[in-house]
């Protein structure tokens, strides 16, 4: 008996050597953001696929806000072929500024991207409360206040859109234009993005 507790003791105090020399090392915890691509609704309009977005975002980071969107868009207020839907979101930390970037592509897929560099910036507002007015509504609502006669003219045209806070109002900026005559006449309308209400169009500066 008394040869095999000495021989257990030998066992113990080897095996506990071996540790000591090699520890254990824990696995390190998964990347929350491995995975940077998503499915969503293809051909979108600017709010289609927003609340995945948002999720998303939320997910890893909780203090930031949304403060920008932009697109080039058809005439139905889909996003162009081979285009993507752009949402930024960022926060404020010691009077510097964090972008973080999405997208949404033509195709559906949702996509991560990189985080733009640090700028000094003033305080960033959140656009997502007055988000009412999708993209599609936005065209008709420009198309009401003069795009109509433009779209006759160009039949073919194509639309920037971008949702942003515009002298502290919570607005929509189109900006129309042909490929066929880049450059000719490129009107632009905005609108407030909470209510439709129309503020400004230039159009009537073009000669057609």
């Amino acid at each position: 008996m008394k040869i095999k507790a000495v021989i257990l003791i030998l066992c113990m105090t080897i095996l506990i050597g071996c540790n000591e020399d090699n520890p254990v090392t824990p696995s390190p915890p998964p990347n929350p953001i491995e995975k940077k691509y998503w499915q969503g609704i293809p051909h979108a309009k600017a709010f289609d696929n927003l609340q995945l977005i948002q999720s998303l975002e939320r997910h890893w980071r909780r203090d930031t806000v949304l403060f920008y969107i932009h697109g080039g868009i058809e005439l139905n207020g889909t996003i162009s072929n081979g285009s993507a839907w752009y949402y930024i979101f960022g926060k404020i930390k010691d009077n510097i500024e964090t972008n973080y970037d999405w997208y949404a592509w033509d195709n559906g897929k949702i996509e991560l991207g990189d985080i733009g560099p640090p700028i000094k910036s003033n305080p960033v507002a959140e656009l997502g409360p007055f988000l009412k007015i999708n993209s599609d509504q936005a065209i008709q609502l420009a198309r009401q206040n003069g795009a109509k006669s433009y779209v006759q003219h160009h039949p073919h045209a194509q639309v920037r859109i971008d949702y942003i806070f515009k002298w502290s109002i919570p607005a929509i900026f189109m900006k129309f234009s042909d490929p066929d005559q880049i450059g000719e006449c490129e009107p632009e309308w905005w609108i407030r993005s909470d209510t439709g209400e129309f503020l400004y169009t230039d159009y009537q500066y073009c000669h057609e």
